[in-house]
């Protein structure tokens, strides 16, 4: 989960309505979310994704019960039912506070899956499978927060009002 990206934008100062801004922010926001679900969500289910995410190692009994009975080792999936089920997305993007100078950007991204299986854990389980569903890598944090920089920046540079810098401080 990304606790919170700094951007430093220089361009034009948008001179619109904070309701207008907090749309173009949600929007970006959204983006965010849908492009996390499309190009990153797939990977938390192969065995590449679990050593890049650091996954809890599973019990030994476990992982040969796994093998010998689905024939497959990947990491949150015993059927296979998760992962099918976590294709369907919904994304709710908020947005407050506008863009001021001196001012913080608040606003978050919220991607729900309806995979209920993975909030479960058994009786003395150390493994949280949604915390492993839902984390994100520094590289793609970094891929996230320039989509998101870009869209902002064309959506800002689209206002063509006067030129200032502005520093935002994205907090999730």
């Amino acid at each position: 989960m990304i606790k919170s990206i700094t951007l430093t934008y220089r361009g034009p100062t948008p001179k619109a309505a904070r309701k207008e801004l907090n749309s173009i922010l949600r929007k970006g926001f959204h983006l965010m979310g849908v492009y996390w679900h499309r190009f990153f969500r797939g990977k938390h289910f192969t065995e590449a994704g679990g050593r890049q995410y650091r996954y809890k190692k599973r019990r030994p009994s476990y992982v040969a019960r796994k093998r010998r009975l689905q024939k497959h080792n990947d990491p949150l999936v015993w059927s296979g039912r998760s992962r099918m089920l976590s294709r369907v997305r919904r994304v709710r993007a908020t947005a407050t506070g506008g863009i001021r100078s001196g001012q913080r950007l608040r606003g978050r991204v919220r991607v729900t899956m309806p995979v209920r299986t993975l909030n479960l854990r058994p009786k003395g389980g150390r493994i949280n499978l949604r915390d492993e569903l839902t984390r994100v890598s520094a590289p793609e944090a970094r891929r996230l927060a320039a989509l998101f920089a870009r869209y902002l920046t064309s959506r800002l540079k689209a206002m063509r009002t006067k030129t200032t810098k502005e520093r935002l401080r994205i907090a999730a």
